[in-house]
């Protein structure tokens, strides 16, 4: 995908937080309850003989990126691994961090959420994995935090678009919302 940087793997540390957020339901909305809809759909899993796939956005103050995760657990444990990722680099016309879209919130799913989704359907596609199997959370981190302190709705108003672009991809979205910032510094995400 031109525009886009892919990797297979991306690293221990990385797929050690995911695996702590997905599997103790550390992702949270701007209320720091929720429980991603990826941490049910990998513990699920792990009494199945088929893989699990969940998929993460990691919406950070520099640009947002995507995370797929497989839980192959054939013992009944959960075994999480890294599975894809994509990053823009360079960033498509448009692309920005999901708090630079406070004053136009309906370009947040089309323009820095699809992308990452279209990339991720792209590489299911190539692996027979079907989308309806792979519930794709938002996590969103201080930028969305500073915005939610001054202007609750434009934060509400870019949380649905990015759920629409995630649900006219063809996948079901899950969590979608903010990190708080004890969770972001414990998990140094």
């Amino acid at each position: 995908m031109a525009g886009m940087r892919t990797r297979a793997g991306f690293g221990i540390a990385a797929c050690g937080v995911a695996t702590v957020l997905l599997v103790s339901g550390c992702v949270s909305t701007t209320n720091d309850a929720a429980t991603p809809s990826g941490a049910s759909q990998l513990q699920d899993k792990a009494s199945s003989t088929a893989p699990g796939y969940a998929a993460i956005i990691d919406a950070g103050s520099k640009g947002s990126r995507l995370y797929l995760y497989k839980n192959d657990s054939a013992d009944g444990r959960v075994k999480v691994s890294s599975a894809y990722s994509i990053d823009p680099d360079p960033a498509p016309a448009g692309y920005g961090p999901l708090a630079s879209y406070v004053s136009h919130p309906e370009d947040a799913g089309p323009l820095g959420i699809r992308p990452l989704v279209d990339g991720l359907k792209s590489y299911l596609a190539s692996n027979s994995i079907p989308e309806r199997d792979v519930p794709v959370d938002l996590v969103a981190t201080a930028g969305m935090r500073e915005i939610n302190l001054n202007n609750p709705s434009a934060v509400e108003k870019i949380y649905a678009s990015a759920k629409s672009a995630i649900a006219g991809a063809g996948f079901t979205p899950g969590s979608v919302g903010t990190l708080s910032g004890r969770r972001e510094a414990l998990y140094s995400w």
